[in-house]
């Protein structure tokens, strides 16, 4: 019969039914691996270009466990991307804090003890031991197609993030010193000191003959500026004030102000400076508020015009 009752197919149902999570389990897995061999291309594409901040963000999105063992990279190449492209552009506290946070990084770099070495030594401050790791597998980097063009300069600010690092915590150091702690000759530093102050990442004077290095602190320069503006607006304030208390002087105006006459005002309140006697006597004559005043017609003026000039 053509037309078979659907109670015959009833096994094949079930038998499809059974399969389905299998098939959609299946079609997971092939949509993760393609969004990883995706993003994977974007971190090509973006060291391609140098963008190397974007390299480390973009890498840290891929599910390493989606990606193919043989592709056109493996997860240790990643990982090698993402920490020289965090070693060259990011600061060494931002990077300490992303590998704590995430991972990744560590996971991608199981196979890679070398690079492993590399992100202690950094992240521990033993910058010439950075410098020997970087030497040692430059030439196995060269060969890599993707990252080959972009080596030298990445070492390059990885270098330089390095020596800005060693010379922060100081104000004058030797360069002999200096030699020895970043495995490096003296003709190296003094060209790399010199991109750094023509990039204007530091400010320093290297004193040739007696082979030091003294760095300029522009915070220094701001404070003391700082506290010369103070120090000017305090001595012309006090300068008003001298002025005007000679004016008052001159107008033998007086100001009272003891103890106990403080301590009444307090209790009483405070008296109405506004209320002014005249005194024939002058400063010698009783005091019957705080202030006493003896002026003649002719100086009133004067005074007007001292105050004026105030």
């Amino acid at each position: 019969n053509a037309q078979q009752p659907r109670g015959e197919n009833s096994t094949y149902l079930v038998e499809r039914d059974a399969n389905a999570a299998v098939a959609s389990l299946t079609n997971r897995q092939l949509i993760e691996t393609a969004l990883a061999k995706c993003l994977a291309a974007q971190v090509i594409l973006k060291l391609k270009h140098k963008k190397y901040h974007q390299v480390a963000e973009t890498i840290l999105q891929i599910k390493v466990e989606s990606l193919q063992q043989k592709w056109f990279v493996t997860s240790s190449d990643l990982g090698i991307y993402i920490l020289l492209c965090s070693m060259a552009t990011m600061a060494r506290k931002c990077l300490k804090m992303m590998v704590s946070s995430t991972p990744t990084i560590r996971k991608l770099l199981e196979s890679e003890p070398l690079f492993i070495e590399l992100l202690n030594a950094y992240s521990s401050s033993r910058f010439g031991k950075c410098f020997e790791i970087m030497k040692s597998v430059r030439s196995r980097l060269l060969l890599d197609p993707f990252l080959s063009r972009n080596v030298d300069e990445l070492f390059s600010k990885i270098r330089q993030r390095c020596v800005i690092q060693y010379l922060r915590p100081y104000s004058t150091i030797k360069m002999e010193t200096m030699c020895e702690a970043l495995v490096t000759t003296m003709p190296d530093l003094q060209l790399s000191l010199l991109e750094l102050v023509e990039a204007g990442h530091v400010q320093l004077r290297i004193d040739q003959n007696a082979g030091i290095i003294r760095l300029i602190d522009e915070r220094d320069e701001e404070s003391t500026l700082r506290r010369v503006n103070e120090t000017c607006d305090r001595s012309i304030l006090r300068a008003k004030s001298l002025l005007w208390k000679t004016a008052m002087a001159r107008a033998n105006i007086h100001s009272i102000s003891d103890k106990e006459t403080r301590q009444k005002r307090k209790k009483d309140g405070r008296a109405d400076r506004n209320t002014l006697d005249y005194d024939d006597v002058g400063a010698l004559g009783p005091i019957s508020d705080d202030f006493n005043m003896s002026f003649e017609s002719a100086s009133g003026q004067n005074y007007i015009e001292d105050l004026g000039d105030i």
